[in-house]
């Protein structure tokens, strides 16, 4: 799978303007940990509701960037934590991915 939907960004460019879609990105650069570390947080609480709405937060703001693997792996947890199975969450993996979708967004803002 391909760390980033190209094609979503280049309609996103034809939408906005180059400042308008590094506004984007950058909200999405600093949501992504933010919703990294409530997923976390609920999943060593045990909080299956604050797994899915942290999962389901940053699904969106991964869709909107079009970082697909992000996407995929949160749109996973949702499932996982809906089908009660939140031992399945990978964590590292999800990590990775968020690591994987900034460095190609930095590096197509720069």
């Amino acid at each position: 799978m391909p760390v980033l939907d190209l094609d979503l960004l280049e309609e996103l460019r034809s939408i906005l303007d180059d400042a308008g879609v590094r506004e984007i990105v950058d909200l999405y650069l600093a949501e992504a940990p933010r919703s990294i570390a409530s997923l976390e947080e609920a999943l060593g609480a045990g909080d299956t509701a604050g797994v899915r709405s942290a999962a389901h937060r940053l699904k969106g703001a991964a869709s909107g960037v079009g970082a697909l693997e992000v996407t995929a792996i949160a749109r996973a947890f949702e499932q996982a934590t809906d089908a009660g199975q939140q031992a399945s969450i990978d964590v590292a993996g999800l990590h990775a991915a968020a690591a994987r979708a900034a460095a190609a967004l930095r590096a197509l803002l720069a």
